[in-house]
């Protein structure tokens, strides 16, 4: 990214509290709970804003890249890309949905009714994918897999293997949603990660997993 301010704040999930506003400032009150997302301004006037495309925005500006970010007491943002927080959501769980998050309900806003979804990721984390079958429906089956690269500051997953690791897992279960907005999710996972004979030593380490899990959304 070849054009960071600077000096610069880092952070670019935020939650906080509203202390003050400007005087244009009306869509939240002092004392009301906000997330502030990576998308910190766009002009509005382009083509992409006017179409709803406000993300591919020529000028916009990101929230811990050309505006100050949130590893600090005190941010400003722009009120039309600040959300109200739900209650239900600690700031540790609110702060991904604010990028990640994001992406995520965008593309099931735009999907419509569709029955099958895709959701592809990247960057420099493993890469995967992830696919909800049966989206409207009270049992939802799904199947998630990864893979990519890891580097470790030592030697793992033992001395005389190598820092540098493949890594690769897959997982499916179901989630069920009931009319109260909660879901109780439960699947397998099996994960992999091994040198590929890059080091002196490969052992590899396989992990297989039963998990379970209990959400509230709003």
């Amino acid at each position: 990214m070849p054009d960071p301010k600077l000096p610069l704040v880092l952070g670019h999930e935020i939650v906080g509290t509203v202390v003050e506003r400007a005087p244009d400032a009306d869509r939240f009150a002092i004392g009301d709970r906000v997330g502030v997302p990576w998308l910190g301004w766009t002009c509005g006037v382009c083509d992409y804003c006017r179409g709803g495309r406000e993300n591919l925005c020529d000028r916009a500006r990101f929230t811990g890249y050309q505006i100050d970010g949130g590893y600090a007491e005190l941010t400003v943002a722009d009120q039309r890309y600040c959300f109200a927080i739900d209650p239900h959501f600690a700031d540790v769980a609110a702060a991904p949905l604010l990028c990640a998050g994001l992406i995520g309900y965008r593309t099931l806003r735009l999907a419509g009714d569709g029955e099958r979804i895709g959701v592809y990721g990247f960057g420099a984390a493993p890469i995967g994918w992830k696919f909800n079958f049966r989206r409207n429906r009270r049992v939802q089956p799904f199947a998630q897999a990864t893979g990519g690269f890891l580097y470790f500051n030592r030697q793992a997953p033992v001395d005389d293997s190598s820092r540098f690791n493949f890594t690769f897992d897959f997982s499916g279960g179901v989630q069920i949603v009931n009319s109260n907005r909660r879901s109780f999710t439960i699947g397998y996972k099996y994960q992999h990660i091994s040198n590929g004979f890059t080091g002196n030593f490969n052992p590899g380490v396989d992990v297989q997993m039963i998990f379970a899990g209990f959400s509230v959304f709003k």
